[in-house]
C-alpha cells in the first residue's frame, strides 16, 4: 500500500498527522459520509490512483473470465462444474473464517440432492449463493431486509451452536457483543439495538447509491457491516455473502464467488484491515480499508485467474494423450470423467453418468471395465457409497 495511514503518520509526526488528517477530511475530492465511528470521528474516503488501480486490474480480470465461460475453450459441463467447484469452495472459506468445520463433500452432496428431507447445516447459506448463480440478487432498501435475510440464510445453524445467539431484539441483537482473537478482546461492536439500526441503514445507503463506485460501496458497506456487528452469531458469514451479492449483479459469477475465498487466503491482512480502520489514530479514513479490501479480492481474482489458465493446460494435455491412446467409442465417457476430475469437486456417481450419458448403468461398467483391463485410468473411490469414478492424472500422464 502506497496510501500513508494516518496512523503510522501519528507515530511519525503527530503535528504532521494531525495536518495531512485535516487535508484529506477537508480535501474537495473527499467524500464525507455522515457516518460516525463510536470514536466520534467521521467516516470519509479518498479515491486515489491506487483505488483507481486496482479496480481497473478486477474489471480487466472479470472480462478475461467472462470471454472464457462464454467460449468454447471450456466445455460446458466443465464450466458448470468449475461454477459449483468454486461456489462450495466460497461456502467452505467463510465458514473456515469463522472456525466453523465444513467439508466439500458434504456440501456437494447437498448441492445436488437440492431439497433435503429433513433441514441440513449449512442449507439456508447454500440455497442463498446458489440462487447467486441463477438469479439477480434483491438490494436491500431496509434493515429489516437484512434480517429476514439473516434468518434465511444462518438463523437456524446459528440457534443449532448455540441457542443463546439467537437475535433477541426487535431486529438485531440487544445486549453487547465482542470480538475475541484467542484471549483478546480485538473488537467491540456498537452497544444498543436502536443505534445499531441507524448504522446499518446508513450503510444501506452507501451500497445502494449507484453514484459511488460498486467496488468501493461494497467495501465500505462490508467494513461498516462488520464493525457494527450487528448480530451475536454469523456475521462475517453474512457480511460476505451480502458483498457477494452485489457483486453478482455486476460481475461475472466466479468472480463475484471469490470474495471469502480471498479473504481466507489473505486472512491476516483481512482482520489488519479492519484493526487498522478502527484504531482511533486512523480518525475514520475508510480509504485503508478500501484498499486493503480491494488488494485481497484481486489477489483472490488473479489466483482464479491462474488456476483456470493451469486447469485448462492440464485438461488439453491430458485429453490428447487419452485420445491418443484409447478407442473412440470410449471418449465421451472418458472427457466427461475428466472434466469432472479438473474442474470438480469429487469424482461422478454411477447415476450421474447414466444421466448425463443416457448409457445404461450395464454398458458403462462394461466400458470402463474394458479402459481399465488396458489402460487402468479411470479411479473408482469405494471409501463411501455411491463410488466415485474420476480419471488417475498419475497414470495418464505416464501414458505413451
Amino acid at each position: 500500500m502506497k496510501y500513508v495511514q494516518l496512523k503510522k503518520m501519528f507515530h511519525i509526526n503527530e503535528h504532521e498527522s494531525n495536518e495531512l488528517y485535516f487535508r484529506r477530511f477537508n480535501g474537495e475530492t473527499t467524500n464525507k459520509l455522515g457516518i460516525k465511528l463510536d470514536n466520534g470521528y467521521e467516516c470519509f474516503y479518498l479515491i486515489n490512483e491506487e483505488i483507481l488501480s486496482l479496480i481497473d486490474k478486477i474489471y480487466m480480470i472479470n472480462t478475461w473470465l467472462e470471454k472464457i465461460m462464454a467460449s468454447d475453450v471450456l466445455p460446458n459441463s466443465a464450466k458448470s462444474y468449475l461454477i459449483v467447484s468454486t461456489l462450495i469452495e466460497e461456502i467452505k472459506s467463510s465458514n473456515q473464517m469463522e472456525g466453523i468445520y465444513s467439508t466439500r463433500k458434504e456440501l456437494k452432496d447437498m448441492i445436488i440432492k437440492k431439497s433435503p428431507k429433513k433441514y441440513k447445516r449449512f442449507s439456508g447459506m447454500i440455497n442463498k449463493y446458489e440462487k447467486l448463480r441463477k438469479e439477480q440478487f434483491m438490494p436491500l432498501n431496509s434493515v429489516s431486509d437484512i434480517r429476514k435475510l439473516y434468518d434465511e440464510i444462518l438463523l437456524i445453524d446459528v440457534i443449532k451452536e448455540d441457542v443463546k445467539d439467537k437475535p433477541d431484539g426487535v431486529i438485531f441483537r440487544k445486549g453487547a457483543v465482542e470480538v475475541c482473537s484467542g484471549t483478546k478482546i480485538i473488537h467491540k461492536g456498537i452497544v444498543g439495538e436502536n443505534n445499531i439500526i441507524e448504522m446499518i441503514g446508513n450503510a444501506l445507503k452507501v451500497i445502494n447509491d449507484e453514484n459511488i463506485n460498486l467496488f468501493i460501496r461494497v467495501a465500505v458497506f462490508h467494513y461498516l457491516f462488520e464493525y457494527t456487528h450487528p448480530f451475536y452469531n454469523g456475521n462475517g458469514r453474512m457480511g460476505r455473502f451480502l458483498a457477494s451479492g452485489y457483486l453478482s449483479n455486476y460481475l461475472n459469477i466466479l468472480s463475484a464467488l471469490q470474495l471469502s475465498i480471498a479473504c481466507n487466503h489473505n486472512n491476516k491482512k483481512y482482520y489488519d484491515a479492519f484493526a487498522l480502520t478502527n484504531d482511533i489514530r486512523n480518525r475514520g479514513d475508510l480509504t485503508v480499508f478500501i484498499i486493503y479490501f480491494l488488494e485481497i479480492y484481486l489477489s483472490g481474482l488473479e489466483e482464479l485467474k491462474d488456476q483456470i489458465e493451469n486447469t485448462i493446460s492440464t485438461y488439453n494435455h491430458m485429453l490428447k494423450k487419452i485420445c491418443d491412446c484409447v478407442d473412440n467409442k470410449y471418449e465421451m465417457l472418458i472427457k466427461l470423467i475428466l472434466q469432472i476430475t479438473l474442474f470438480g469437486v469429487e469424482g461422478f456417481e454411477m447415476s450421474q453418468l447414466v444421466k448425463i450419458t443416457n448409457y445404461t448403468e450395464q454398458t458403462i461398467r462394461a466400458m470402463i471395465k474394458v479402459i481399465n483391463e488396458k489402460y487402468n485410468i479411470i479411479k473408482i473411490d469405494k471409501q463411501h457409497k455411491p463410488y466415485k469414478y474420476s480419471i488417475d492424472l498419475d497414470v495418464v500422464s505416464k501414458l505413451e
